[in-house]
């Protein structure tokens, strides 16, 4: 979608306010158009709470069959869409970008645990109807289709695979090209009871590469969700310029905020009455950006790097979970994270407020 993205996560419930704010600041900064939260654990009123909480202007549907299992959500001035079906298991959709001529298809999907509910999954799935030919499928499968989908605990068992196999042999999808880890969900047990395993996938057809050529999966941890989020990139992010001037109230929380304005305040300027004024605010404008790189910049720079650290210790951690050098990288750089993300959320929340 143009400059939006889609999403596909199972957050293990989000019931508590903390968790509905993480989401919404992560749906802004990976700039996400439309997408699904798996596993949510809301049911009534607390979905409308939280919609009109944590995500104004946007819209949302859940089927009575998949209530508290597949929260489907979307921007509304980005997108419109049109539930076509949906079950236990998933939620299937026409979506019309607004503004544009592009249209699709998409299914989330939240699989069952059980050999019999996954092969009704399968069948459901291929019998889909589409009012549009672009189609893709994003979610947590609970299911593996090959054997090195899981790490630690019991091996993969061919019988766990066929059905999942039988369905991908029907031809009417492949997997999205998709970078970053290639496990999805772990137990983040300690030693050797630490399991990993790729439950999470996300597939398209040849007609949504016509549509979205340069489409491709991100796919990570972040924080304590045990499942990997899934951000699907639909174009390649473009250079428009120079951005406006926004300003941001948590600079006047930074204690060199009040003697920056003020010393550039009162330096003289050849004006007098509003233009003198004018003049002031646009020589403070230029003051400001360099405060907001020098000062606020650094925090937003310590996040991203704490960030990719902590991600990349799970990453190392997957390759030999019984690691205890690769365990306390973990936890520290964790640590680390979540020192740094308190800093930066106040600064995401104003960000989030101006756009």
């Amino acid at each position: 979608m143009e400059n939006h993205n889609i999403l596909s996560w199972n957050v293990r419930g989000i019931n508590k306010r903390e968790k509905q704010r993480s989401l919404r600041t992560f749906c802004y900064l990976n700039k996400i158009g439309i997408g699904a939260f798996l596993e949510t654990k809301l049911r009534g009123n607390k979905i409308e709470e939280m919609m009109t909480s944590h995500f104004v202007g946007w819209n949302h549907y859940t089927g009575s069959a998949n209530e508290g299992r597949i929260l489907l959500v979307w921007q509304a001035n980005i997108v419109s869409v049109e539930v076509l079906q949906d079950s236990d298991q998933f939620i299937h959709a026409y979506v019309k970008e607004l503004g544009s001529s592009k249209e699709f298809c998409l299914s989330f999907v939240y699989g069952r645990n059980t050999i019999d509910e996954q092969l009704q999954l399968w069948q459901d799935l291929s019998r889909l109807s589409f009012p549009v030919n672009p189609w893709l499928v994003a979610g947590d499968f609970t299911a593996v289709f090959y054997f090195n989908d899981r790490l630690g605990g019991r091996d993969v068992a061919a019988m766990e695979m066929v059905d999942a196999q039988r369905w991908r042999s029907i031809g009417l999808v492949d997997e999205l090209r998709t970078c970053g880890s290639h496990y999805t969900w772990s137990n983040k047990q300690a030693a050797e009871a630490r399991i990993y395993s790729k439950l999470d996938r996300i597939f398209k057809n040849e007609a949504w590469l016509d549509l979205f050529p340069q489409s491709e999966a991100y796919v990570n941890w972040d924080m304590i969700y045990d499942h990997c989020f899934c951000v699907i990139k639909t174009i390649t992010t473009l250079n428009l310029g120079i951005k406006p001037f926004r300003f941001f109230n948590m600079w006047a929380d930074h204690e060199g905020f009040r003697e920056t304005v003020l010393q550039n305040w009162i330096k003289p300027i050849k004006a007098h009455g509003l233009e003198r004024i004018m003049r002031q605010l646009v020589r403070l404008k230029h003051i400001l950006r360099k405060f907001n790189i020098r000062e606020i910049g650094d925090v937003v720079h310590k996040y991203t790097v704490a960030k990719e650290n902590y991600q990349s210790a799970q990453c190392q951690l997957q390759k030999d979970p019984y690691s205890a050098n690769l365990q306390r990288e973990e936890r520290s750089a964790f640590g680390t994270f979540s020192s740094q993300s308190r800093y930066y959320d106040s600064y995401l929340r104003q960000k989030s407020k101006i756009n």
